[in-house]
């Protein structure tokens, strides 16, 4: 294989081309994704990296000429490997070994990518760019990142937070991969300053300029703490690296650190001031108070994570476990944090999760190697690059210590990691010679296998994730059925998410107007995969509680619970899983049982009110109306208005919707200002149902009061009328009850 080279060379030979083509190509993947298919912008971007990956190997296979092999003895590379090493151990004494090497199509981040991202690396590493091939792959990842910029700024009005992902599936993606670029284009700067009289050079400066502020500017509407606290990290940490490499400028740098270290503080003093809690960015930054929900629940991801890492202090859970982690550590404050976690969002309490204590310390060498290379004495990087790198490397840390990782941001860390192993000039360590015999056998074999590795993990895998985005749109029920069948068979990566995303069917399926043989059909052939999924992800969570839900509804009522018993034994605190159980002892018509989870959910955490009112409603159910009624009334508006699509289907199943109406109407003024549009909505719905012609007016009149602006209108009241003739109609069945959803839009100021 190829020694080291220089990081750049007078000479412009085809492999130098090749090389640069290659790492073209992956600059340019942040843009590759599908947005139809299930997961696309995840699953396309990474088998495009792998497959782009798998050609490098092949390529440093067939330039090999041998006899011997040689690696560099550089410690980043040793650190590297020693740590992938670690991991691959940690995988296969891990939780789920299946999951910890191969992934799914929601994460993609399992050990194949951890080996794809050193062979990467390697490549990278070796590869000799003149110094026109290196101002090309700047334009290239500038021209992607304003792209992704001018992209995400378009469509941010799309979500509701208003949060800027772009093409990168998740805000903290996009952070990532911006706080990457802004270094790197960093780098790039020192060339066009120092030759600046070039008119060449002043548009590359002006260029990077304008490109620094566009990403900055779209960093902060991405309103990723972590990635603007990183940012500021790594800021100063790279100012301070130049004034202990600089002293004529060092008044002017301090100067500047100053400046950068009195930004925080102002905006923290100021936290309460009205241009500070008016802006969204601002806002989110200096609310880091343990009251915030978002700080909150990172604080008891945190304590929970710290509860459990002694658990497996030698080897961990394997990298893609955290789940089983999760559900088994799990605290009753969490309940307002999501269903699923898959990280601590933190790296340290990641890699002690993921890997132990062998596989943190590994990591952490691998920190300290690429620190020491900055700063080597014979390295070749200049005063500038050290300290743009240290500033980096400070700012990822940061990044990771508050969010986590994804395949850009990896290849972010990984992707400048060889850039400082080219300016380090180590001789060649490891060299084993061969027969002329021995090299080619061993290069056809690298070759095959490599060749093999593209078929299995690339092209099955997208073959796996087109006939699942196939399968999840079929309409016809039988083909759906058939199609999901085969897509679990034939996958290697993706089989645990064919096997969800055909369970998740389960509510479309069974209350639809489909024949019962239909629905069993379906139920058979569901359950038959999630019990194969579960022989290869034994206890998953996630399965689990899938495979409760189909055997439930369509196998038997006994089964359904026994699985969700087995669940509640796993995670005895969560309070959802014990929820759904105590739903289904209620649907069961075992009140007693249902009763008891219902209080021990209530007893885990007595602010989470939902058992409460599973509670109220098996009282209607036991014709206990006042009672529960008088229930009901102790849980918080807020709640209540965010589950009242469940208090309606559960009010209708027991007769007792006009209970549910007068509830509603009965909620004190004052407290009306946390109802949605769509609490009104429902309320007037409700109303319709009931052929309640004061309910509908009561609703629609209650609607017009809180979210009309305009005092003056004329036809408000002519409006509120027909709507109430509409909800009349529908009450009498001649429109659907749906149909008064847009009639909500006709009413102006909202």
């Amino acid at each position: 294989m190829p020694e080291v080279t220089p990081q750049t060379s007078s000479k412009v030979t085809s492999s130098s081309w090749i090389a640069f083509f290659l790492i073209a190509l992956v600059a340019i993947s942040p843009l590759i994704h599908s947005k139809t298919a299930i997961y696309g912008t995840i699953v396309h971007r990474t088998l495009f990296f792998w497959g782009i990956t798998d050609m490098m190997l092949l390529v440093m296979c067939l330039k090999w000429k041998g006899p011997s092999i040689a690696l560099d003895k550089s410690p980043l590379t040793t650190g590297i490997i020693l740590h992938t090493f670690i991991v691959l151990i940690a995988n296969l004494f891990g939780e789920d070994i299946r999951l910890n090497l191969f992934s799914n199509f929601e994460r993609m981040m399992g050990f194949v990518n951890l080996v794809h991202l050193v062979g990467f690396y390697l490549f990278f590493s070796r590869a000799s760019f003149i110094q026109k091939q290196w101002v090309y792959l700047i334009i290239i990842i500038t021209l992607v990142t304003v792209y992704l910029c001018i992209f995400g700024l378009q469509e941010q009005d799309k979500f509701a937070d208003k949060r800027i992902q772009s093409l990168l599936s998740n805000p903290m993606h996009f952070a990532g991969y911006l706080l990457t670029v802004f270094f790197i284009l960093l780098l790039a700067l020192e060339k066009t300053v120092y030759n600046i009289q070039s008119g060449l050079f002043k548009v590359g400066f002006a260029g990077i300029i304008t490109a620094l502020f566009l990403l900055i500017y779209t960093l902060l509407l991405t309103k990723t703490r972590s990635g603007i606290l990183a940012s500021g990290a790594g800021i100063i940490t790279m100012i301070i690296a130049q004034i202990a490499q600089n002293k004529s400028n060092r008044k002017r740098l301090i100067v500047s650190l100053l400046l950068c270290l009195l930004i925080p503080c102002v905006l923290y003093v100021q936290r309460e001031a009205p241009w500070v809690k008016n802006n969204d960015t601002l806002n989110r930054m200096t609310d880091i108070s343990t009251q915030s929900k978002t700080v909150n629940t990172r604080l008891n991801l945190w304590k929970m994570a710290l509860g459990g890492i002694n658990d497996r202090p030698f080897w961990g859970w394997g990298q893609e476990s955290f789940s089983y982690f999760y559900i088994s550590h799990y605290t009753p404050n969490l309940h307002g944090a999501g269903f699923w976690y898959d990280s601590s969002h933190n790296f340290i309490l990641d890699k002690l999760i993921q890997t132990g204590w062998l596989g943190l310390l590994t990591y952490l060498l691998v920190i300290i190697a690429f620190f020491y290379l900055i700063w080597h004495p014979k390295s070749r990087l200049s005063k500038w690059q050290k300290s743009v790198l240290s500033g980096y490397l400070v700012a990822y840390l940061a990044f990771l210590s508050f969010g986590f990782d994804s395949l850009v941001s990896l290849l972010g860390f990984f992707g400048l990691a060889a850039f400082v192993t080219k300016h380090i000039p180590y001789k060649a360590h490891f060299t084993t010679h061969l027969s002329s015999k021995s090299c080619l056998v061993l290069k056809i074999v690298i070759s095959l296998l490599l060749l093999t590795v593209f078929k299995q993990f690339v092209i099955l895998s997208f073959s796996t994730n087109r006939q699942l985005t196939s399968a999840y749109k079929q309409n016809e029920m039988e083909a759906m059925i058939t199609q999901h069948e085969q897509t679990f068979q034939q996958a290697l990566i993706g089989k645990y998410d064919a096997a969800v995303q055909y369970a998740l069917k389960h509510n479309d399926v069974f209350q639809s107007g489909l024949p019962i043989e239909t629905k069993n059909l379906y139920a058979q052939s569901a359950n038959s995969i999630l019990k194969n999924a579960l022989d290869e992800h034994p206890n998953h969570p996630v399965l689990l509680s899938q495979a409760g839900f189909i055997q439930f509804s369509g196998i038997s009522h006994s089964v359904g619970i026994e699985t969700y018993r087995k669940l509640a034994q796993i995670a005895p605190k969560r309070q959802v899983n014990l929820l759904d159980l105590g739903i289904f002892y209620l649907q069961d018509s075992q009140f007693d049982n249902a009763l008891a989870i219902f209080n021990q959910v209530h007893q885990l955490d007595t602010t989470y009110q939902v058992p409460i009112i599973y509670k109220a409603y098996l009282l209607m159910k036991q014709d206990k109306s006042s009672e529960s009624i008088r229930l009901l009334k102790t849980v918080k508006t807020n709640v209540w208005v965010d589950y009242l699509h469940v208090l309606r289907v559960l009010f209708r199943e027991a007769n007792r919707l006009q209970e549910l109406a007068d509830f509603i109407n009965q909620t004190p003024f004052d407290n009306r200002i946390v109802f949605k549009q769509d609490t009104y909505l429902q309320w007037a719905q409700i109303g319709a149902e009931l052929n309640d012609k004061v309910q509908i007016r009561t609703a629609y009149n209650s609607y017009a009061n809180h979210y009309l602006k305009n005092k003056t209108l004329k036809n408000e009241h002519e409006l509120i009328a027909e709507c109430v003739d509409l909800g009349l109609k529908a009450s009498e069945g001649k429109i659907p009850v749906g149909t008064l959803t847009r009639y909500f839009n006709y009413f102006p100021g909202l």
